[in-house]
């Protein structure tokens, strides 16, 4: 998977425009274009949606395994699921991003039912 492609991914998973990305980093969109089309980002730009995104430059070049847990597990505290185990096996990579994301999903959609 490219940079782009994660990011997109990321951006999606976050409900972020990605014109939200774009004007925040002023990365101009005919770079998107450009990465869409195969060329690659200059490090300076993945810098800027790293810390952006709240994810690592290791993520979105694919050296890492998944979006930062701390954050996930800091989306579940905010809906109100302070230190489940989900949580603490998250903080020490017993549980991997992807089912932790899955997690706070869930969890998002049961507190809006809730409501």
């Amino acid at each position: 998977m490219s940079v782009i492609s994660r990011v997109l991914k990321i951006l999606e998973q976050k409900k972020i425009k990605p014109i939200e990305l774009q004007r925040a980093t002023s990365i101009p969109p005919s770079s998107f274009t450009e990465w869409k089309n195969g060329r690659n980002p200059k490090h300076e730009a993945v810098v800027k949606m790293a810390d952006f995104l709240g994810v690592s430059t290791e993520f979105l070049y694919g050296n890492a395994e998944a979006i930062e847990k701390k954050d996930l597990s800091q989306e579940l505290q905010e809906l109100g699921y302070e230190y489940v185990k989900v949580i603490k096996d998250a903080k020490t990579n017993d549980i991997a991003a992807e089912d932790l994301q899955e997690l706070v999903d869930i969890a998002k959609k049961h507190r809006k039912n809730k409501k």
